[in-house]
């Protein structure tokens, strides 16, 4: 009997270690296909990446902004009985399209403001004349009509705000109104009681010595403080006046003397280039620009 048992105890291990292979081939086989299904999900990733994550993209580009349009003419008032104008669309950031032009607002029926005092002047074939002889019964007349009373009040206003300010009034030039007339005109303005003086010749081509003269006499005939003195132009009066009606950059004209306080003149208080050299009239360039051919006929006279 002790072989039988032997015999049995051999068979037991025997099949425990047949369970126990089963068993490490069971868990090879589910080893095998778990890298199996981690190696088709890897080759669904890209560079080791879950591709369900979203890859990065470049910032964005903004279109540039529709130029702003040009303001159209203001439509007429629409009668109460018409509709309403439907709003402007408002410019679009994103759009490449152009966007449309704005609805013209309705014109408002308020009546207008007076005219800016401190823009007005008056010349002797001014169209404000004209306006002002054919309104006599309009409100903003005498708005129009005070501008000797807006030089007096603008020489004030300057001198009051700094005490060290120099204020000269326009007093013309030699060729133009006798000094009697001329100081008549600047006296209404407030030339003699809100002033250091006047200033003659600018833009223009006299000389020298014909201003110095000139402005003497009018103030001579101005009145007012014994200091009161005069500014002369002399940025182009080198070689004096040009022909009666040559005014627009003529030719042959030069650079007179340089600027200056120290001028040696009797009530004489400087000479200025107020007409900068170079600076065209509107016939050797656009009125206002500097031409240098015309600064460099100046300068060689």
């Amino acid at each position: 009997m002790p072989g039988t048992r032997v015999r049995r105890r051999t068979a037991h291990r025997e099949r425990r270690r047949a369970a126990r292979r089963h068993a490490l081939l069971a868990v090879a086989s589910a080893v095998v296909a778990i890298g199996a299904t981690a190696g088709l999900i890897d080759a669904g990733h890209q560079d080791g990446r879950d591709t369900a994550r979203p890859g990065p993209t470049p910032p964005p580009v903004l279109q540039p902004l529709p130029a702003i349009p040009t303001p159209t003419p203001t439509a007429p008032a629409p009668s109460a009985s018409s509709a309403r104008p439907a709003p402007a669309p408002s410019p679009s950031r994103t759009t490449a399209r152009p966007s449309a032009a704005p609805t013209p607002s309705p014109a408002r029926t308020t009546a207008p403001a007076p005219a800016p005092r401190n823009r007005l002047f008056r010349h002797p074939h001014s169209q404000v004349l004209d306006w002002v002889r054919a309104n006599p019964e309009d409100p903003r007349r005498p708005v129009i009509e005070s501008r000797f009373a807006s030089l007096a009040r603008a020489g004030r206003t300057l001198r009051t705000a700094d005490p060290r300010a120099r204020v000269y009034f326009d007093g013309g030039h030699s060729g133009w109104h006798t000094p009697a007339k001329q100081a008549a005109a600047l006296r209404a303005a407030g030339a003699a009681t809100h002033g250091d003086g006047i200033f003659t010749n600018v833009a223009n081509f006299h000389r020298t010595a014909d201003e110095t003269a000139y402005a003497r006499r009018v103030l001579a005939a101005l009145g007012g403080p014994a200091g009161l003195g005069a500014v002369i132009d002399t940025s182009r009066n080198g070689n004096g006046a040009p022909a009666a009606g040559e005014w627009c950059d003529p030719a042959g004209r030069a650079l007179g003397q340089p600027p200056t306080t120290r001028t040696g003149e009797a009530r004489i208080d400087a000479y200025l280039w107020v007409k900068l050299p170079g600076e065209s009239d509107g016939c050797s360039g656009a009125a206002g620009s500097f031409t240098p051919e015309y600064a460099y006929a100046l300068a060689t006279g």
